[in-house]
């Protein structure tokens, strides 16, 4: 006769349950329940005592692991066999560290009567032993209960304590330490240490594990550990061996407090005792410190005031005080001649943009080094603010010392800087002012240095210049001017002419270009280079080229050919209205739209023609501000191809329907031809393959317009076919 068995099978698949019924059916008279929630076993529990619980590791709404738990919260004993379908063995362990007795696949149920035998006798034995054992089980229940005692000690401390396994698996967590570091004991246990230590302190963590697996015993260290936050919490930890019962270390406890609290709470009582002890001690040390520590604020003061802070040079304040003394001097000495170096690094900004302030900052300490290496000790060197430094050279023998020490500043700089990984040759444009100038005064000389180290920023850069009067008189005319600028753009005395555009296959005219003109009331015409270089400099090109795109607007509204149909017109953008606007308002494309929306013309008709540059530093601002335009309707073409940063990755990219032909490649001061017919061939054969319009800019000869016939370009403009007309003669000749 079979014995009986009763069995709790924990399955959510009905067909399932019955197939473990059946094996066990083998060698049992077997009775079972079938449950899959959390309150149905529960409620099976409360109906009966079970021999056996057979539990499926994850079901939808529970799992081996919970009904464990259920178990062992109920202090219930029953022996559980895990069985799995999909999850693999590898889950084995999990299931063993939570209680299980044995871990069984579905496929290998040949195995699972065995497993309930062993059981069943294994809790026969413990009955048996239960029985014949009270005492041990009175013993048992104390020691419960003294566990219970120390775990709700524990639990009470006010520091965290936690345990580990020899691996680092974290095994209990007090309530302090939910407190301390906002994990639930539930988020905690099972985890490895390792996900809540910052990477920067593994290394020491790790260190202190293995000490303690060898027997040590790790006194409070401060280390670091992770918030549930976020935040890194500071903590003192001491971490302590566990031994088993053989004195072989089994695992590790830890404690930890937070160091922040613990040190305020000592600095706090160590305070009081002192001054309790030594009041009158403390007093005068007091009064001691205070002293010193005003006479460091104000020596600290007094460098603040006359150093810089980045790279400890002397600052703007000390270097005119230094230069005034060695006017002075020079002033009372004949043979004592001094020069004056205003240095500033060349494209210091894109430095800086592309690499960031620090790089900056580093490249400006590395650079003040640098300098004070080429120059004499009684030289003085000075940081004027940002990449502005000076030099004040005495005792010169004549102004080819200077010279010298500016050469010497050139060579020095050939050598690149390195910044871990970041190597940046810097370049200087240095401006030179002598006392031999006759200039009397710091102020003056400094401005002269400036002058001139603007004049050598303007010719390139790298390389130095010396102050002559002229360059006082340029600069007074450029001021001048760029004030003449500004209230000809306020007074609307700028005018555009337009250059025709003429079609090469039907000898038609289909637009113009606009150009800006500036006609001065006493210098007469400005030339177009002079004025628009003005504008770029000082920032009115956004103004004056919306007022060029407005008024090109209104214009071509004006225009119809004989047969009545409307011409296109092309207005240039400069690299700054298209990069370098922070302002909404000030965006190209805002620009386009307001005079489009004024004027009321096709956006069909209006091409922008931008330079290579507006392209170098591409970004996603500047290519989401080309869609924007595009979404317009507006043309774009791409003009003085060939002369900046040519490159087939913005030809393919970006929204460009016609490439210009540079002027330079065409016209030559020997040639009635192309200057340059090899390349001229080659950029119209390149916009051909990618589907562009070529147009030849600079035609002056009949020759070079057959060429550009010959290469089958699309268009062409030059003084050969029409020199700019004003607005009436431009109607003129779209009527004719």
């Amino acid at each position: 006769m079979k014995p009986a068995l009763r069995a709790l099978i924990v399955e959510d698949v009905e067909s399932d349950a019955h197939l473990i019924a059946r094996n066990l059916g083998r060698d049992f008279e077997v009775t079972f329940e079938r449950v899959e929630t959390p309150q149905q076993m529960s409620a099976a529990l409360d109906a009966r005592a079970w021999d056996i619980v057979v539990a499926d590791f994850v079901l939808p709404q529970f799992s081996a692991c919970d009904a464990l738990a259920l178990l062992q919260a109920r202090n219930m004993f029953t022996p559980v066999i895990v069985v799995s379908g999909q999850v693999g063995e590898e889950a084995a362990p999990e299931a063993m560290r939570a209680g299980a007795e044995d871990f069984i696949s579905k496929s290998n149920f040949a195995r699972l009567v065995p497993a309930v035998e062993r059981e069943l006798r294994e809790t026969a034995v413990r009955f048996e032993r239960e029985e014949l054992g009270e005492r041990l089980r009175a013993a048992s229940l104390a020691a419960q209960a003294e566990h219970a005692r120390l775990a709700a000690i524990v639990d009470s401390s006010m520091d965290a304590i936690s345990s580990r396994s020899l691996d680092g698996t974290i095994q209990t967590w007090n309530r302090a330490a939910e407190r301390v570091f906002g994990f639930a004991a539930c988020e905690m246990i099972g985890k490895p240490i390792w996900d809540f230590i910052p990477a920067t302190h593994v290394a020491q963590e790790r260190a202190m594990m293995d000490r303690v697996r060898g027997g040590e015993m790790i006194e409070p260290f401060d280390t670091l550990r992770l918030h549930k936050d976020g935040r890194v919490v500071d903590v003192s930890v001491s971490i302590s061996p566990i031994r088993d019962e053989a004195g072989e270390t089994v695992g590790m406890s830890t404690i930890a407090r937070d160091v922040t609290e613990v040190r305020s709470l000592l600095r706090a009582r160590e305070a009081a005792e002192a001054e309790y002890r030594e009041s009158s001690r403390r007093i005068r040390e007091e009064l001691e410190a205070e002293v010193s520590a005003r006479q460091r604020a104000a020596a600290q003061l007094l460098h603040a005031a006359y150093h810089d802070t980045l790279t400890g040079l002397p600052n703007r304040a000390m270097f005119l005080d230094r230069l005034r003394y060695s006017i002075g001097f020079a002033a009372r000495n004949a043979e004592a001649a001094i020069a004056l170096l205003f240095l500033d690094l060349d494209r210091f900004k894109i430095i800086n943009d592309s690499l960031g302030h620090a790089v900056g900052d580093r490249l400006l300490t590395a650079l003040a080094r640098r300098l004070e290496a080429c120059l004499r000790p009684g030289d003085t060197l000075a940081r004027m603010g940002g990449d502005e430094f000076t030099i004040v050279l005495e005792d010169l023998g004549d102004g080819r010392d200077a010279f010298r020490v500016a050469d010497r500043i050139l060579r020095a700089m050939t050598e690149p800087f390195d910044f871990g990984g970041h190597e940046i040759v810097a370049t200087v444009s240095i401006g030179i002012s002598l006392s031999a100038n006759g200039r009397a005064d710091a102020e003056a000389m400094l401005r002269d240095a400036d002058i001139a180290m603007y004049r050598a920023k303007q010719l390139g850069g790298n390389r130095y210049e010396l102050f002559v009067p002229e360059h006082h008189r340029e600069i007074k005319t450029r001021l001048e001017m760029e004030m003449d600028l500004r209230r000809a753009l306020e007074r609307g005395d700028l005018r555009l002419a337009f250059q025709p555009i003429v079609r090469l296959d039907t000898g038609r005219l289909e637009g113009f270009e606009a150009l800006a003109r500036w006609r001065h009331a006493e210098r007469g015409a400005i030339p177009p280079d002079t004025f628009i270089a003005l504008a770029e400099e000082t920032g009115l090109i956004v103004a004056l080229g919306e007022w060029a795109l407005t008024e090109a607007c209104l214009q071509a509204r004006t225009w119809r050919n004989p047969a009545g149909a409307p011409l296109r017109v092309n207005v240039n953008v400069s690299p700054r209205q298209f990069c370098d606007q922070p302002l909404l308002e000030n965006r190209l494309s805002r620009q386009l739209a307001r005079a489009l929306n004024r004027s009321g013309l096709d956006p069909a008709l209006l091409s922008l023609e931008l330079t290579e540059n507006a392209f170098v530093a591409s970004t996603p601002q500047t290519e989401l501000e080309l869609r924007r335009i595009r979404a317009l309707g507006v043309g774009m073409q791409l003009d003085d191809f060939g002369t900046g940063y040519s490159s087939l990755a913005y030809l393919q990219r970006l929204p460009i329907d016609t490439i210009k032909i540079d002027r330079s490649f065409i016209s030559g001061p020997d040639s009635t031809g192309f200057a340059n017919p090899q390349i001229a061939s080659a950029v119209a054969g390149l916009a051909r393959s990618l589907g562009k319009c070529v147009t030849v800019e600079g035609v002056e000869t009949a020759e070079q317009l057959a060429e550009a016939r010959a290469l089958r370009c699309t268009s062409a403009q030059g003084n050969f076919l029409s020199r700019p007309l004003d607005d009436a003669s431009a109607r003129a000749l779209a009527a004719a």
